[in-house]
């Protein structure tokens, strides 16, 4: 997995490198799809594991959205933690 150094297109806006925003969008398409599947169950532990999706995809969309905008320094730091507590969370709940 590639850090987290910014790339610049070609209008000269700085991002996140593709790698990156690649991963955090098919993290974005797995989970989005469980809970696509999820949403036509209404036990209790599938809806506790909604929650924990629903978190998950929060922290996605952040990255997503830092990601494709001015990406600095400190940005770079805030994906960085963003990434960390997401494989955190998907791993405690695998």
């Amino acid at each position: 997995m590639s850090g987290n150094k910014s790339e610049t297109t070609e209008n000269g806006k700085t991002t996140l490198p593709h790698e990156r925003l690649i991963e955090a969008y098919n993290r974005r398409f797995e989970i989005q799809e469980e809970i696509d599947v999820m949403t036509k169950t209404t036990d209790g532990y599938q809806s506790r594991r909604f929650d924990q999706l629903t978190m998950q995809l929060t922290y996605v969309d952040n990255i997503i959205s830092i990601g494709e905008s001015d990406f600095d320094k400190k940005r770079a730091a805030t994906v960085g933690k963003l990434f960390a507590v997401l494989r955190t969370l998907q791993h405690s709940n695998n």
